[in-house]
């Protein structure tokens, strides 16, 4: 599993992800294993959680053929999201139940029952039934007006809305970086109204908390986004994430703190000049750059 987690800031016009990168199998993990906040174009991404991973990457590059260049409305994206994520629970059950009998899904329906005894049929039906998709996309992203956008999508369910509520969190360390995040919400000291770096201040407080579930990473990649395409990372060359995390022990967990908040405006940088301050680098013209499948080491 894993922790993914966005939420929306500077009135909408920006987005903070942090997610882990933790790769799990069998007996064994990984911590800087997989990137697990990935473009899709268009200025959205998805952060992934879940135990299915090697699905993700043939789901994905599905949805990023599927994509028309026009898309850019998310509820449109996130139900063509949830359809490929249907489709791969499909092959997955072809591949692991049916195919050995010779049937596909639409051949099992339209001709299983006449093939079959009555009890194999429903056999396979109880198989199919209990045949999940261990994975969870959170899309996030910026429509043609510039508005940011959350969703949390699944193979079983429709696309659920995290607009009105401005933050998600999904994977096996969600319920203790919600708790987090919605006491910082009960407070009002996490709004969408709220400056990136005081937002970014709660979704890695999150992030840290989060920690604390078994399959979550101690790695963290941190990145906001902007609908300019612009990316907001933490400069490496003064500690990064790390820096802000002995911060947040120090002065931060469990309330807010405003020495971790500098900290992060300290630390911030457009992608271009890792030394320049945040003013210098929200001042400058802005050029397009699209979110990059960057490891925590690369960033530094």
């Amino acid at each position: 599993m894993t922790i993914g987690i966005a939420a929306l800031a500077d009135r909408r016009t920006k987005i903070v992800m942090a997610s882990d990168s933790k790769a799990a199998f069998g007996d064994f993990s990984a911590d800087r294993g997989v990137l697990k906040n990935i473009p899709i174009g268009h200025y959205y991404a998805i952060l992934v959680a879940g135990n299915d991973t090697g699905y993700i990457m043939p789901t994905v590059k599905r949805i990023q053929k599927a994509m028309p260049l026009e898309m850019t409305d998310p509820d449109e994206i996130a139900m063509l999201i949830h359809e490929e994520l249907a489709e791969t629970r499909k092959r997955k059950i072809e591949a692991k139940i049916l195919a050995k009998l010779g049937f596909t899904m639409d051949t099992f329906r339209t001709e299983g029952k006449e093939l079959l005894t009555e009890s194999v049929y429903y056999d396979l039906v109880s198989e199919i039934r209990r045949e999940e998709l261990s994975l969870t996309f959170l899309l996030a992203g910026f429509d043609a007006s510039n508005h940011g956008h959350l969703r949390v999508i699944t193979s079983d369910d429709c696309p659920q809305d995290y607009d009105m509520l401005g933050f998600a969190a999904i994977g096996s360390g969600a319920s203790p970086a919600l708790a987090s995040l919605t006491f910082a919400r009960d407070h009002n000291m996490l709004l969408p109204t709220e400056d990136f770096c005081e937002v970014a201040s709660h979704v890695l407080a999150a992030k840290f908390a989060a920690e604390s579930a078994t399959d979550v990473g101690h790695d963290t990649f941190y990145v906001c986004n902007s609908p300019k395409g612009v990316c907001h990372f933490l400069s490496g060359f003064k500690g990064g994430v790390e820096t802000v995390r002995t911060s947040w022990h120090q002065y931060g967990a469990p309330k807010r703190s405003p020495e971790t908040i500098q900290l992060i405006r300290d630390l911030t940088y457009s992608g271009r000049d890792p030394h320049a301050p945040l003013e210098a680098a929200t001042n400058q013209p802005e050029e397009p750059k699209q979110l990059t499948s960057q490891t925590s080491e690369d960033r530094q």
